[in-house]
């Protein structure tokens, strides 16, 4: 193999290596823009989900409540109608 034909080979692999690392400074500034883009839409949303989470952070609490008080009904309903059947006045 001669000097030539060696100092090609190399200048190709070279060449090559500059085509990959363009192709992947490309991808990279197509990632950049996209994280760009959900960071904006992110920012934008953010607020709307805070809320969100505090309306279900209430709704839970006035689930218990709600439960609480039909279990506070049925106890008060059933001690009624126990009262019906064993206490004649």
């Amino acid at each position: 193999m001669s000097d030539n034909e060696l100092m090609n080979i190399i200048l190709q692999r070279l060449n090559q290596q500059d085509h990959s690392l363009d192709e992947i400074k490309e991808n990279q500034s197509e990632m950049k823009s996209k994280l760009d883009t959900h960071m904006m839409m992110e920012s934008e949303v953010k607020p709307s989900i805070d809320e969100l989470i505090a309306v279900l952070h209430g709704s839970k609490i006035i689930g218990r409540l709600v439960i609480w008080a039909c279990s506070f009904i049925g106890m008060v309903w059933a001690v009624i109608a126990w009262a019906r059947d064993h206490v004649k006045l």
